[in-house]
This record gives structure tokens, C-alpha cells and sequence, in this order.
């Protein structure tokens, strides 16, 4: 990102990385009974 510009660039690389700063836990995980866990299209992931 090319903040002076206020524009993303393009940038050749054979390597790329993820990093994760934060992520949820859904609501039933938090409940101390054993529920199902809920299908992986209803959890949100934060990247």
C-alpha cells in the first residue's frame, strides 16, 4: 500500500505469508456443557 499515493501496488513474490492477529470463538464454545460445534460456514474468521 503506497500511502502517499493512497493506492495499492502490485509486487511480484514467490513467497507469501499470512498472518493472523486475532480470531473468534464462538458463543457455544464459551458454555461450560458439551454442545455440537456449529458448522465451519457459520464461524467467522479474522485476518
Amino acid at each position: 500500500y503506497n500511502s502517499g499515493g493512497k493506492c495499492f501496488s502490485q509486487v511480484h513474490t514467490k513467497h507469501l505469508t499470512v498472518t493472523i492477529d486475532a480470531f473468534t470463538i464462538h458463543n457455544s464454545l464459551w458454555q461450560g456443557k458439551k454442545v455440537n460445534l456449529p458448522n465451519k460456514k457459520d464461524m467467522a474468521l479474522v485476518i
